[in-house]
């Protein structure tokens, strides 16, 4: 599901923008038929347009011009043929029909092909719709990028502070479910897994330095076991608050080392700045949950495979 919803954010986000007049609401629910006729029909007027260019489909007027030895053709369509090459796209779309096959290799249409791909396997699932779940509303609320002003004012670090709060609660959320879902017995032996009911405690700072130089907050993490909870909990607070609840755990807990850092997962490229790009470093949040099932995954099975001596 959230491959689908990425993709849909990155490249097919005008399909919302034909649902919906006001673009500051939520993209969700989000229904994936009507998804998938969109993408149907994107991908049809690409190749019916390219079928005007090639003169196999005689709507519109095709010029020629050189830019040295550069061949250059380009189509103009009229009002009246551009809405019938609409008309006959959405047609092939409502049909059912995937001329994906036929792209050459266009950027948006091709990652139609694998967005119709991920889209069957849902409805296989019996999933129809994309709701609310806290991993779509991430990207869903942050769609628009990731606020990283080049001086933090008192809004903006309030603004921080909710987006990695919201991070790291979807992260373990995330990793919870996928982990349990997927590796019923073996997630016992999973470090992190282990170690839950985990209290993360968050502090979120920065200092601002003269322009030009990038001001990259500061994200310090404390996380550590307590029993007395009936799930994970996630709280914003200070650095000293840190250091004051780091004396309190018993010995016997185990917890994380406090940790400050400026590669914090959202900030590793000043591409994460931007809008989600539909690959590994920039989906962040997905990459964290991945990368942490990935690292239990491999303790665990070298704990396994020792205990059976496979």
């Amino acid at each position: 599901m959230e491959r689908v919803f990425v993709t849909y954010l990155r490249y097919y986000s005008d399909f919302f923008q034909q649902q919906h007049h006001n673009t500051t609401t939520s993209y969700l629910p989000l229904d994936l038929k009507k998804l998938k006729e969109f993408v149907l029909y994107k991908i049809a007027h690409h190749v019916l347009t390219s079928r005007c260019l090639e003169g196999s489909l005689a709507i519109g007027t095709v010029e020629e011009s050189w830019d040295g030895p550069y061949r250059i053709r380009s189509i103009h369509f009229s009002h009246k043929e551009q809405a019938d090459l609409e008309a006959r796209a959405w047609t092939i779309a409502r049909n059912g029909e995937n001329l994906s096959a036929e792209t050459h290799f266009n950027q948006a249409s091709d990652y139609g092909k694998f967005l119709l791909h991920d889209i069957r396997n849902l409805e296989m699932l019996g999933i129809t719709t994309i709701a609310s779940i806290p991993l779509i509303e991430w990207y869903d609320t942050y769609r628009s990028g990731i606020p990283f002003p080049l001086q933090w004012d008192a809004e903006s670090l309030a603004s921080l502070e909710k987006l990695v709060e919201s991070f790291y609660k979807s992260f373990l959320e995330e990793y919870t479910t996928l982990v349990e879902r997927n590796f019923s017995t073996l997630c016992q032996d999973f470090t992190l897994y282990q170690r839950m009911p985990l209290k993360c405690l968050i502090a979120v700072e920065c200092e601002n330095n003269p322009l030009p130089l990038v001001n990259f907050p500061d994200i310090t993490v404390l996380s550590y076991t307590d029993k007395s909870l009936n799930q994970n909990m996630v709280m914003l607070c200070n650095k000293k608050e840190i250091e004051k609840a780091k004396e309190k755990i018993p010995e016997d807990l185990s917890y994380y080392p406090v940790i400050t850092e400026r590669n914090f997962p959202l900030f590793h490229s000043t591409g994460g700045f931007m809008p989600f790009e539909v690959d590994r470093q920039r989906c962040a949040l997905r990459n964290q949950v991945y990368k942490s099932i990935k690292e239990d995954f491999k303790r665990a099975y070298a704990k396994f495979a020792a205990k059976h001596e496979v």
